[in-house]
């Protein structure tokens, strides 16, 4: 076995204030990402500052097609008031009764064009008996066939879909075995769930685990009922600084807390040491 060790000089005493044990290892410490949060926003004119000021939201994704097929009616008003202020996304429901290509010509031609930018699409995947055939092989066709009309219109749409469903629909509308799209970001859409975490995922569709979680359903928030997601894959990377390491024989198995009270304690004991 192979051992290395990594020493980092510290910066003169002189700069340190009282608590300087604490800062230190706080300043070399692993850093989360913040976790990006969406509002999935459905049929309704939203206060676009409220949610920017008071919530924080970093994303939206509007519904942009919907039953009984039709471009949501709002959809084009709040991607106008929204431009510059957040990421956006859209989101179209599939209706077993319209063509794809339909669909996504009616949103390319009346939601995204006049905003004259491209725009990622996901794809919600729930209903099975409202919004899907039952017939899975004709589910697969059509949303393939979604996807193939996606990729054709390049000045509108990013080529790849996403994904919004959950596993029991997911399985109902395509089959136990279909994985066609397990490489495209997949926004979980548990039953019951209220935090943003991956806990208690299954499998399915080829996905070992989600992107995103829509863990939040009809919350009020800025006087507009809407759900909340957050984005795992962003959530989780991680961010390393070396400056101000004061210390260089860490224990693997601290945390941040364990090692400030440690430093603390034995700065103390230094202190007295010194004193004798």
């Amino acid at each position: 076995f192979s051992f290395f060790f990594l020493m980092i000089r510290r910066p003169p005493r002189s700069t340190q204030g009282v608590s300087s044990a604490a800062s230190d290892v706080y300043k070399r410490q692993v850093l989360y990402a913040a976790k990006v949060t969406s509002a999935w926003i459905n049929e309704t004119i939203i206060d676009i500052d409220c949610y920017k000021a008071r919530y924080k939201m970093d994303e939206l994704i509007i519904r942009a097609y919907m039953p009984p097929g039709r471009v949501d009616p709002t959809a084009l008003n709040n991607l106008k008031k929204s431009k510059g202020k957040y990421r956006r996304y859209l989101f179209i429901t599939p209706t077993k009764d319209v063509d794809p290509r339909d669909i996504v010509g009616d949103v390319c031609r009346k939601l995204v064009k006049p905003l004259g930018e491209q725009m990622q699409i996901y794809v919600e995947v729930v209903n099975p008996s409202l919004n899907w055939v039952d017939k899975t092989a004709e589910n697969q066709a059509y949303i393939e066939l979604l996807q193939k009309e996606i990729e054709q219109k390049s000045d509108c749409f990013y080529s790849k879909i996403g994904i919004q469903a959950n596993k029991a629909d997911w399985e109902k509308i395509f089959g136990t075995n279909y994985v066609h799209f397990f490489d495209r970001f997949l926004y979980w859409e548990p039953t019951t769930h209220n935090q943003c975490s991956a806990e208690g995922f299954v499998p399915f569709g080829g996905w070992t685990s989600p992107t995103g979680i829509l863990y939040m359903r009809n919350v009020g928030r800025c006087q507009t009922d809407v759900d909340i997601s957050c984005d795992l894959s962003r959530r989780n990377k991680l961010q390393y600084t070396l400056r101000t390491v004061s210390y260089t024989h860490l224990r693997a198995h601290e945390t941040s807390l364990h090692l400030v009270c440690r430093l603390l304690l034995e700065k103390k004991k230094n202190k007295l040491q010194t004193h004798i």
